[in-house]
Protein backbone atom coordinates (compact mmCIF):
# COMPACT_ATOMS: atom_id res chain seq x y z
CA UNK A 1 0.00 0.00 0.00
CA UNK A 2 1.89 3.09 -0.81
CA UNK A 3 1.64 6.19 1.80
CA UNK A 4 -0.93 8.31 0.18
CA UNK A 5 -3.24 5.55 -0.04
CA UNK A 6 -2.94 4.66 3.83
CA UNK A 7 -2.74 8.18 4.30
CA UNK A 8 -6.45 8.35 2.65
CA UNK A 9 -7.51 5.28 4.47
CA UNK A 10 -6.44 6.42 7.82
CA UNK A 11 -8.58 9.67 7.30
CA UNK A 12 -11.57 7.88 5.76
CA UNK A 13 -11.68 5.48 8.93
CA UNK A 14 -11.00 8.34 11.09
CA UNK A 15 -14.22 10.27 10.01
CA UNK A 16 -16.58 7.40 10.17
CA UNK A 17 -19.05 7.12 13.19
CA UNK A 18 -19.29 4.08 15.18
CA UNK A 19 -20.31 4.61 18.33
CA UNK A 20 -20.22 0.80 20.24
CA UNK A 21 -23.35 -0.96 19.14
CA UNK A 22 -23.34 1.40 15.43
CA UNK A 23 -20.35 0.08 14.19
CA UNK A 24 -21.92 -0.19 10.45
CA UNK A 25 -20.15 2.22 8.87
CA UNK A 26 -16.99 1.18 9.84
CA UNK A 27 -17.45 -2.82 8.91
CA UNK A 28 -18.69 -1.68 5.36
CA UNK A 29 -15.94 0.49 4.68
CA UNK A 30 -13.60 -1.94 5.77
CA UNK A 31 -15.45 -4.70 3.98
CA UNK A 32 -14.97 -2.84 1.09
CA UNK A 33 -11.15 -2.71 1.42
CA UNK A 34 -10.95 -6.19 1.76
CA UNK A 35 -12.76 -6.65 -1.45
CA UNK A 36 -10.65 -4.28 -3.07
CA UNK A 37 -7.75 -6.44 -1.52
CA UNK A 38 -8.95 -9.71 -2.82
CA UNK A 39 -11.66 -9.13 -5.41
CA UNK A 40 -12.56 -13.01 -5.57
CA UNK A 41 -14.07 -12.43 -1.84
CA UNK A 42 -17.36 -14.38 -1.49
CA UNK A 43 -19.78 -12.30 1.48
CA UNK A 44 -21.71 -14.69 3.49
CA UNK A 45 -25.14 -13.35 3.83
CA UNK A 46 -26.59 -13.40 7.66
CA UNK A 47 -28.86 -16.10 6.85
CA UNK A 48 -25.79 -18.70 5.66
CA UNK A 49 -23.87 -17.47 8.82
CA UNK A 50 -26.73 -18.16 10.94
CA UNK A 51 -27.33 -21.94 9.35
CA UNK A 52 -23.59 -22.51 8.51
CA UNK A 53 -21.15 -20.55 10.60
CA UNK A 54 -18.67 -23.28 9.54
CA UNK A 55 -18.39 -21.60 6.47
CA UNK A 56 -16.49 -18.16 8.15
CA UNK A 57 -13.68 -20.76 8.37
CA UNK A 58 -13.62 -21.53 4.65
CA UNK A 59 -10.57 -19.57 2.39
CA UNK A 60 -11.68 -15.83 0.96
CA UNK A 61 -15.60 -16.11 3.32
CA UNK A 62 -16.30 -12.71 3.82
CA UNK A 63 -18.81 -12.05 6.85
CA UNK A 64 -20.62 -9.18 8.55
CA UNK A 65 -22.06 -10.98 11.92
CA UNK A 66 -25.51 -9.49 13.88
CA UNK A 67 -23.44 -7.32 16.25
CA UNK A 68 -21.28 -5.84 13.53
CA UNK A 69 -18.28 -7.71 13.47
CA UNK A 70 -16.39 -8.31 10.08
CA UNK A 71 -14.46 -11.34 9.40
CA UNK A 72 -12.37 -13.10 6.39
CA UNK A 73 -10.74 -15.89 5.68
CA UNK A 74 -7.72 -15.04 4.02
CA UNK A 75 -8.01 -16.66 0.33
CA UNK A 76 -4.47 -18.80 0.74
CA UNK A 77 -5.91 -20.74 3.65
CA UNK A 78 -6.04 -24.22 3.19
CA UNK A 79 -7.75 -25.54 6.56
CA UNK A 80 -6.38 -27.90 9.14
CA UNK A 81 -3.53 -25.82 9.97
CA UNK A 82 -2.75 -23.87 12.99
CA UNK A 83 -4.93 -20.55 12.86
CA UNK A 84 -3.42 -17.12 13.54
CA UNK A 85 -6.65 -14.37 14.28
CA UNK A 86 -6.20 -10.75 13.59
CA UNK A 87 -8.33 -8.56 15.36
CA UNK A 88 -8.61 -4.67 15.82
CA UNK A 89 -11.63 -3.26 16.68
CA UNK A 90 -14.13 -0.85 14.69
CA UNK A 91 -15.81 1.07 17.52
CA UNK A 92 -15.43 4.56 19.43
CA UNK A 93 -15.77 6.00 22.64
CA UNK A 94 -18.89 7.90 22.10
CA UNK A 95 -22.14 8.22 24.10
CA UNK A 96 -25.95 7.55 23.50
CA UNK A 97 -29.33 9.77 24.26
CA UNK A 98 -30.99 8.32 27.63
CA UNK A 99 -32.75 11.76 28.24
CA UNK A 100 -34.74 14.46 26.77
CA UNK A 101 -35.43 17.59 28.90
CA UNK A 102 -38.21 19.95 28.74
CA UNK A 103 -36.32 22.62 27.02
CA UNK A 104 -35.22 19.64 24.17
CA UNK A 105 -31.59 19.36 25.89
CA UNK A 106 -29.99 15.97 25.73
CA UNK A 107 -29.06 13.83 28.73
CA UNK A 108 -26.24 11.43 27.71
CA UNK A 109 -24.86 8.04 28.97
CA UNK A 110 -21.40 7.68 28.44
CA UNK A 111 -20.55 4.88 26.15
CA UNK A 112 -16.97 3.60 26.69
CA UNK A 113 -13.94 5.17 29.00
CA UNK A 114 -14.20 9.25 29.25
CA UNK A 115 -12.69 11.34 31.58
CA UNK A 116 -15.17 14.61 32.21
CA UNK A 117 -12.23 16.82 31.22
CA UNK A 118 -12.48 15.90 27.56
CA UNK A 119 -16.54 16.34 27.28
CA UNK A 120 -17.02 19.90 28.03
CA UNK A 121 -17.36 22.72 25.39
CA UNK A 122 -16.92 20.43 22.78
CA UNK A 123 -19.02 19.23 19.32
CA UNK A 124 -20.68 16.12 18.52
CA UNK A 125 -22.86 14.75 15.70
CA UNK A 126 -26.47 12.99 16.31
CA UNK A 127 -27.96 10.80 13.36
CA UNK A 128 -31.46 11.51 12.37
CA UNK A 129 -33.79 10.26 10.23
CA UNK A 130 -32.31 9.69 6.45
CA UNK A 131 -28.95 9.33 8.21
CA UNK A 132 -28.78 13.51 8.39
CA UNK A 133 -25.92 14.10 11.04
CA UNK A 134 -27.32 16.69 13.48
CA UNK A 135 -24.38 18.81 15.57
CA UNK A 136 -24.96 19.73 18.86
CA UNK A 137 -22.82 21.06 21.51
CA UNK A 138 -21.98 20.34 25.35
CA UNK A 139 -24.02 22.50 27.26
CA UNK A 140 -22.12 25.08 30.14
CA UNK A 141 -23.06 27.65 32.72
CA UNK A 142 -20.80 30.74 31.66
CA UNK A 143 -18.26 31.57 34.32
CA UNK A 144 -20.49 34.58 34.85
CA UNK A 145 -23.12 33.18 36.36
CA UNK A 146 -20.76 30.29 38.32
CA UNK A 147 -19.70 30.91 42.14
CA UNK A 148 -15.97 31.00 42.74
CA UNK A 149 -16.14 27.66 44.36
CA UNK A 150 -18.03 26.25 41.60
CA UNK A 151 -15.84 27.05 38.35
CA UNK A 152 -13.17 24.62 38.68
CA UNK A 153 -15.94 21.83 39.91
CA UNK A 154 -16.58 19.25 36.17
CA UNK A 155 -19.27 17.31 36.58
CA UNK A 156 -19.70 13.79 36.08
CA UNK A 157 -19.68 12.57 32.64
CA UNK A 158 -23.16 11.09 32.48
CA UNK A 159 -24.36 14.54 34.23
CA UNK A 160 -23.53 16.97 30.89
CA UNK A 161 -26.61 17.99 28.45
CA UNK A 162 -26.03 18.10 24.70
CA UNK A 163 -28.09 21.48 22.56
CA UNK A 164 -28.83 20.74 19.43
CA UNK A 165 -30.02 24.34 18.92
CA UNK A 166 -33.74 23.92 19.60
CA UNK A 167 -36.01 24.28 22.76
CA UNK A 168 -38.51 22.52 21.35
CA UNK A 169 -38.56 18.41 21.81
CA UNK A 170 -40.96 18.24 19.08
CA UNK A 171 -38.39 18.80 16.82
CA UNK A 172 -36.10 16.60 18.01
CA UNK A 173 -38.99 14.12 17.06
CA UNK A 174 -38.95 15.38 13.42
CA UNK A 175 -35.40 14.95 13.04
CA UNK A 176 -35.53 11.03 14.49
CA UNK A 177 -33.68 11.81 17.88
CA UNK A 178 -34.67 10.55 20.51
CA UNK A 179 -33.72 7.53 23.91
CA UNK A 180 -31.04 5.70 22.01
CA UNK A 181 -29.89 7.80 19.27
CA UNK A 182 -26.20 7.46 19.43
CA UNK A 183 -23.35 10.88 19.59
CA UNK A 184 -19.75 10.83 18.48
CA UNK A 185 -17.47 13.34 19.05
CA UNK A 186 -16.81 15.68 15.72
CA UNK A 187 -13.71 16.39 13.97
CA UNK A 188 -12.27 16.17 10.23
CA UNK A 189 -9.01 14.16 10.27
CA UNK A 190 -6.19 15.70 8.16
CA UNK A 191 -2.68 14.76 7.43
CA UNK A 192 0.13 16.88 8.34
CA UNK A 193 2.80 16.74 5.80
CA UNK A 194 5.58 18.31 6.99
CA UNK A 195 5.37 16.37 10.64
CA UNK A 196 3.74 13.16 8.81
CA UNK A 197 1.28 12.94 11.38
CA UNK A 198 -2.24 12.18 11.32
CA UNK A 199 -5.14 14.30 13.09
CA UNK A 200 -8.35 12.43 13.79
CA UNK A 201 -10.75 11.05 16.32
CA UNK A 202 -11.64 7.58 17.00
CA UNK A 203 -7.83 6.06 16.22
CA UNK A 204 -7.85 3.96 19.53
CA UNK A 205 -8.96 1.42 17.12
CA UNK A 206 -9.36 2.70 13.89
CA UNK A 207 -5.14 3.32 13.96
CA UNK A 208 -5.75 -0.88 14.40
CA UNK A 209 -7.60 -1.08 11.28
CA UNK A 210 -5.81 1.11 9.41
CA UNK A 211 -2.66 -1.21 10.16
CA UNK A 212 -4.60 -4.42 9.61
CA UNK A 213 -5.53 -3.60 6.28
CA UNK A 214 -2.25 -2.21 5.27
CA UNK A 215 -0.54 -5.44 6.86
CA UNK A 216 -3.32 -7.73 4.23
CA UNK A 217 -1.91 -5.77 1.64
CA UNK A 218 1.56 -6.82 2.52
CA UNK A 219 0.40 -10.61 2.47
CA UNK A 220 -1.22 -10.62 -0.51
CA UNK A 221 -0.03 -13.80 -2.98
CA UNK A 222 2.46 -14.64 0.22
CA UNK A 223 2.25 -18.37 0.79
CA UNK A 224 2.12 -19.01 4.45
CA UNK A 225 2.07 -21.94 6.49
CA UNK A 226 -0.43 -21.23 8.69
CA UNK A 227 -4.54 -19.84 8.41
CA UNK A 228 -5.14 -16.46 8.96
CA UNK A 229 -8.08 -15.01 9.75
CA UNK A 230 -8.39 -11.35 9.41
CA UNK A 231 -11.34 -9.54 12.10
CA UNK A 232 -12.45 -6.31 12.98
CA UNK A 233 -14.35 -6.54 15.94
CA UNK A 234 -17.57 -4.60 17.46
CA UNK A 235 -18.70 -3.52 20.87
CA UNK A 236 -14.88 -3.21 22.72
CA UNK A 237 -15.10 -0.20 24.25
CA UNK A 238 -17.96 -1.53 26.11
CA UNK A 239 -16.50 -4.74 27.27
CA UNK A 240 -14.63 -6.31 24.95
CA UNK A 241 -17.88 -8.00 23.33
CA UNK A 242 -17.58 -8.81 19.52
CA UNK A 243 -14.25 -10.65 20.22
CA UNK A 244 -15.70 -12.91 22.30
CA UNK A 245 -17.88 -13.69 19.74
CA UNK A 246 -15.07 -14.15 17.05
CA UNK A 247 -12.84 -16.45 19.86
CA UNK A 248 -15.85 -19.06 19.81
CA UNK A 249 -16.02 -19.08 16.25
CA UNK A 250 -12.36 -18.88 14.99
CA UNK A 251 -10.61 -20.62 18.22
CA UNK A 252 -7.44 -19.02 17.07
CA UNK A 253 -4.11 -21.17 17.92
CA UNK A 254 -2.21 -17.34 18.09
CA UNK A 255 -3.66 -13.86 18.57
CA UNK A 256 -2.20 -10.77 17.19
CA UNK A 257 -4.12 -7.71 18.06
CA UNK A 258 -3.69 -4.32 16.19
CA UNK A 259 -4.44 -1.36 18.84
CA UNK A 260 -4.82 2.38 19.05
CA UNK A 261 -3.08 2.35 22.11
CA UNK A 262 -3.03 5.57 24.47
CA UNK A 263 0.53 7.62 24.02
CA UNK A 264 2.63 8.55 27.25
CA UNK A 265 4.87 11.05 25.60
CA UNK A 266 3.53 14.45 26.47
CA UNK A 267 3.68 14.31 30.16
CA UNK A 268 5.82 13.00 33.03
CA UNK A 269 9.39 12.41 32.58
CA UNK A 270 11.27 11.31 29.34
CA UNK A 271 12.98 8.41 31.11
CA UNK A 272 8.74 7.14 31.92
CA UNK A 273 8.32 7.39 28.43
CA UNK A 274 6.79 4.01 26.96
CA UNK A 275 4.69 4.60 24.42
CA UNK A 276 6.22 7.67 22.42
CA UNK A 277 4.46 9.02 18.79
CA UNK A 278 7.09 8.42 16.12
CA UNK A 279 8.94 5.35 17.88
CA UNK A 280 7.16 2.56 16.83
CA UNK A 281 4.54 0.11 17.36
CA UNK A 282 3.98 -0.43 21.16
CA UNK A 283 4.17 -4.37 22.82
CA UNK A 284 2.99 -4.54 26.44
CA UNK A 285 3.94 -7.35 28.58
CA UNK A 286 1.31 -6.53 30.92
CA UNK A 287 -2.32 -4.88 31.15
CA UNK A 288 -5.48 -4.99 33.42
CA UNK A 289 -6.66 -8.11 31.08
CA UNK A 290 -3.17 -9.96 29.90
CA UNK A 291 0.04 -10.54 30.98
CA UNK A 292 1.26 -11.47 27.45
CA UNK A 293 2.67 -14.90 26.66
CA UNK A 294 5.90 -14.55 26.80
CA UNK A 295 7.63 -16.80 24.54
CA UNK A 296 5.39 -14.77 21.47
CA UNK A 297 6.36 -11.73 23.05
CA UNK A 298 9.99 -12.18 22.85
CA UNK A 299 10.05 -14.24 19.57
CA UNK A 300 8.47 -11.11 18.23
CA UNK A 301 10.45 -8.55 19.73
CA UNK A 302 13.51 -10.76 18.66
CA UNK A 303 12.60 -10.49 14.91
CA UNK A 304 11.63 -6.98 14.76
CA UNK A 305 15.25 -6.42 15.95
CA UNK A 306 16.63 -8.48 13.54
CA UNK A 307 14.28 -6.88 10.28
CA UNK A 308 15.18 -3.30 11.50
CA UNK A 309 11.10 -2.59 12.78
CA UNK A 310 11.61 0.11 15.94
CA UNK A 311 9.49 -0.99 18.29
CA UNK A 312 8.64 0.08 22.08
CA UNK A 313 7.52 -2.18 25.03
CA UNK A 314 5.40 -1.45 27.76
CA UNK A 315 4.23 -2.64 31.49
CA UNK A 316 0.71 -0.73 31.12
CA UNK A 317 -0.55 -0.30 34.88
CA UNK A 318 -4.78 0.78 33.13
CA UNK A 319 -6.60 -0.54 30.17
CA UNK A 320 -6.59 -3.63 28.57
CA UNK A 321 -7.60 -4.71 24.90
CA UNK A 322 -9.36 -7.41 22.73
CA UNK A 323 -6.33 -10.08 23.49
CA UNK A 324 -8.47 -10.28 26.75
CA UNK A 325 -10.87 -12.52 25.38
CA UNK A 326 -8.85 -14.38 23.28
CA UNK A 327 -6.59 -15.23 25.96
CA UNK A 328 -9.56 -16.62 27.92
CA UNK A 329 -10.79 -18.46 26.07
CA UNK A 330 -11.04 -22.32 25.26
CA UNK A 331 -7.31 -23.07 23.58
CA UNK A 332 -6.05 -20.27 26.27
CA UNK A 333 -4.92 -18.21 22.80
CA UNK A 334 -1.09 -17.01 23.44
CA UNK A 335 -1.62 -13.33 22.18
CA UNK A 336 0.61 -10.40 21.44
CA UNK A 337 -0.59 -6.95 21.34
CA UNK A 338 1.05 -4.55 18.30
CA UNK A 339 -0.16 -0.91 19.33
CA UNK A 340 -0.18 2.13 17.21
CA UNK A 341 0.42 5.15 19.82
CA UNK A 342 -2.21 7.91 20.16
CA UNK A 343 -1.66 10.74 21.87
CA UNK A 344 -5.07 12.14 23.77
CA UNK A 345 -7.11 8.42 23.22
CA UNK A 346 -10.30 9.16 24.09
CA UNK A 347 -10.73 12.68 23.39
CA UNK A 348 -11.54 14.26 20.00
CA UNK A 349 -8.61 15.06 19.01
CA UNK A 350 -5.77 12.27 18.71
CA UNK A 351 -2.46 12.07 16.89
CA UNK A 352 -0.55 9.21 15.15
CA UNK A 353 2.35 9.31 13.32
CA UNK A 354 2.21 7.42 9.78
CA UNK A 355 5.72 5.80 10.67
CA UNK A 356 3.91 3.92 13.44
CA UNK A 357 1.14 2.41 11.34
CA UNK A 358 3.63 1.41 8.88
CA UNK A 359 6.07 -0.38 11.01
CA UNK A 360 2.83 -1.71 13.12
CA UNK A 361 2.11 -3.35 10.00
CA UNK A 362 5.19 -4.53 8.50
CA UNK A 363 6.23 -6.14 11.66
CA UNK A 364 2.65 -8.40 11.74
CA UNK A 365 3.38 -9.08 7.66
CA UNK A 366 7.01 -10.45 8.82
CA UNK A 367 5.52 -12.26 11.94
CA UNK A 368 3.14 -14.59 9.69
CA UNK A 369 5.40 -14.60 6.71
CA UNK A 370 7.97 -16.57 9.34
CA UNK A 371 5.35 -18.66 11.58
CA UNK A 372 5.10 -22.27 10.80
CA UNK A 373 4.33 -25.37 12.97
CA UNK A 374 7.91 -25.58 13.86
CA UNK A 375 8.24 -22.12 15.20
CA UNK A 376 4.91 -22.73 16.87
CA UNK A 377 5.92 -25.56 18.34
CA UNK A 378 9.13 -24.12 19.52
CA UNK A 379 7.24 -21.31 21.45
Amino acid sequence: MKRAELIELSLNLSDLPGAPGFENAVAEYCAGELKKLYPELEKLSQVELALKPEKALAAGSLAIDKMQNLSLSLPQNKGGRLRVLLDSHLDEVAFMVRGIEANALLRIQALGGWSSLNISAHTYLLPGKSGKMHRAVTASIPPHYLKKEERNKLPESDAFLLDLGTRDPEDLKRWGIGLGTPVIPEFKASFDPEQELIWGKAFDCRAGCAAQLNCLDLLRGKNLEVDVFSCFSAQEEVGIRGAEVLAKRFAPDLAIVFEGCPADDSFGAPEQWQTAVGKGPMLRYLDQGMITNPAFQNWALKEAEAAGIPVQTAVRQGGSTNARAYHLSAKGTACIVVGVPVRYAHTHYGQIALSDLENAAKLVALLLEKLSPEVYEAL
